[in-house]
């Protein structure tokens, strides 16, 4: 039964025993953590790209058009002011009212 007994447990070591790794410079279970690292990498410069589009159809939509306006605007005051000299030039000088 001794035999029996010893044999099993030599199947048992060999089975859960790890395996031998061919390059000894690089240590065993790295692999999927790396997979995992460089998936997530992957992901990441998809979205930042997603983003970045988001941003520019953002900067396109919105800043070009109150730039825009602002031009407008800017445009319209001096229409305003010149309307106000033109004005001034046309109505008498009146004296300046007394204290």
């Amino acid at each position: 039964m001794k035999a029996g007994v010893a044999r099993c447990g030599a199947s048992f070591r060999k089975r859960h025993e790890k395996p031998e790794h061919q390059d000894p410079s690089r240590p065993p279970g790295r692999g999927g953590l790396l997979n995992l690292l460089a998936t997530a990498a992957g992901f990441t410069v998809f979205r930042m790209k997603a983003s970045n589009e988001s941003l520019g159809s953002l900067y396109n939509d919105r800043v070009m058009s109150l730039e825009q306006l602002k031009h407008a605007g800017d445009a319209y005051n001096e229409v305003v002011d010149i309307a106000h000299k033109v004005a001034r030039a046309r109505s008498p000088q009146r004296p300046a009212p007394r204290r």
